[in-house]
């Protein structure tokens, strides 16, 4: 689900991505990870926030060029109808060049 942060720094909203090329685990607060409900690779299907299993392939992802992808199945993350409104959930899309929403990464202060 989209959330707008307007600068808060909150765990509640702070994910932690794999840095390319690495493959990982996208978590945020308590030991919850983004996870594919069921593993189902439908168009549209909404991703929720699960308790982190470590090796559970439907909590794999990777940086591809720029957008967020379940690893090794070509579906990326994306805004359901490109609505970036508070509230709107995050979906699947098969992977296309022209059309996925871009998230920005930023890198962790070191």
């Amino acid at each position: 689900m989209i959330f707008h942060a307007d600068g808060i720094q909150d765990g509640n909203i702070t994910w932690l991505v794999p840095v390319a090329p690495l493959t990982g685990s996208i978590t945020t607060f308590s030991d919850k990870c983004l996870d594919v409900p069921n593993g189902s690779t439908e168009n549209g299907v909404k991703l929720q926030i699960w308790t982190c299993a470590e090796g559970n392939t439907n909590q794999m992802f990777q940086n591809h060029i720029g957008q967020i992808e379940w690893s090794g199945t070509g579906k990326c993350i994306d805004l359901t109808n490109g609505n970036s409104t508070s509230g709107n959930p995050v979906r699947w899309l098969f992977l296309s060049w022209l059309f996925l929403s871009s998230f920005p990464i930023l890198r962790a202060a070191r």
